[in-house]
């Protein structure tokens, strides 16, 4: 339930993933996402788009293009 109170109490605009890698296992983080009882594009947002409209400002100003 920590990624559903997450989203309750923020918003799933302003929840990004994260993985604990020396602590956890990728696939058990990745599962608590997609487990959550959320709509699919609540977990699009949390695992992908939020992260992605943070870094692709940056990104684009080092001539990445999207």
């Amino acid at each position: 339930g920590e990624v559903e109170m997450a989203v309750r109490e923020l918003g799933a605009g302003r929840v990004l993933y994260g993985s604990d890698v020396n602590g956890r296992s990728f696939a058990s983080q990745i599962g608590r996402v997609l487990g959550a009882d959320l709509p699919d594009a609540d977990k699009r947002l949390i695992l992908r788009e939020n992260l992605r409209s943070l870094l692709l400002p940056a990104l684009q100003r080092k001539g990445y293009r999207a």
